[in-house]
């Protein structure tokens, strides 16, 4: 939901000094978040080096075939994320979920707003939790963060019918969910030299965690540990390929029952195909006569 939207919802609910204040509020706290999503989706073009006519065209940095496990042929658009390291792109993010409790929020002396508008308020005031997320990957993988996206989803209590006790004390959380385009800090490494070269995508699951409650500061070291993870396990197939990026992070509520928090990445890297692979367009050979370049 957009400023513009939010603004749409006060009004519709009602009229009156809370409506106004809330409006006020809404439109200062998400407007960082938006102007930090328009910046990040936004990649200023480079400025075109001038080249004489005799010197033909710019040669490509990366003259290679790509191909993926299965042996067929991979565009270099899909893989931009892997190529052009140093620039944001929609196919390398981070998405985190935090749990907030709406009495978190108010300020002191605050009337707790009922109906829609307790979620309009939750909506206003967590938005800096999304800089709050950029800040904190930009404290360990990023080297620059964007939020490309934000929401918020209520009720997560009422999932677990099994276990009341806890769908109780979950019944009022909001879990407010940021997602994130990142540069990132490590270096992508060096690529095979092979002529061909295979893309591995590859995701890992750290074990499920369930938290003793809907404390957001219980996030915090679970978080670490998940980006922690991922540059090791980065940092570990860089040393047997030469290259490796995270491509993915994501840190969320499973639905499964109130509380349970599921926390996985996702890391590529290309690993070198040697002999000849034949063809590899999308119709041409068998994968299974296709050389194999990655260990399971």
């Amino acid at each position: 939901m957009n400023a513009t939207s939010l603004i749409g919802v006060i009004l519709a609910i009602g009229v009156g000094f809370y409506v106004m204040v809330a409006q006020s509020n809404m439109s200062r706290d998400i407007g960082a978040v938006v102007a930090r999503n328009m910046q990040a989706q936004t990649v200023e073009p480079e400025a075109p080096r001038e080249r004489a006519a005799e010197e033909g065209p710019e040669p490509d940095p990366f003259d290679k075939n790509i191909v993926n496990e299965g042996g067929r042929s991979v565009s270099r658009q899909a893989v931009s994320y892997l190529l052009d390291p140093a620039r944001f792109d929609r196919k390398r993010t981070v998405t985190v979920e935090v749990p907030v409790s709406p009495a978190s929020l108010l300020r002191p002396g605050e009337a707790m707003p009922e109906g829609d508008l307790r979620r309009l308020m939750v909506e206003a005031r967590s938005a800096a939790l999304a800089d709050a997320a950029c800040e904190r990957l930009l404290g360990s993988l990023a080297g620059r963060c964007g939020v490309s996206g934000f929401g918020v989803e209520g009720g997560v209590g009422g999932r677990d019918r099994m276990n009341p006790a806890r769908a109780a004390m979950f019944a009022d959380i909001y879990v407010v969910s940021t997602t994130m385009v990142f540069v990132p800090k490590a270096p992508v490494g060096s690529y095979p030299e092979t002529a061909t070269v295979m893309l591995n995508n590859r995701e890992f699951d750290l074990d499920p965690w369930i938290m003793p409650g809907p404390w957001a500061a219980a996030y915090e070291p679970k978080l670490a540990e998940l980006y922690e993870a991922a540059e090791a396990a980065c940092a570990d197939i860089r040393g047997v390929y030469g290259n490796c990026m995270l491509r993915s992070a994501r840190m969320a509520l499973s639905g499964r029952e109130p509380g349970e928090v599921r926390r996985s990445f996702t890391l590529a890297w290309f690993s070198p195909v040697y002999g000849d692979t034949g063809t590899t367009a999308e119709t041409g050979a068998d994968p299974a006569d296709m050389p194999v370049g990655a260990v399971e």
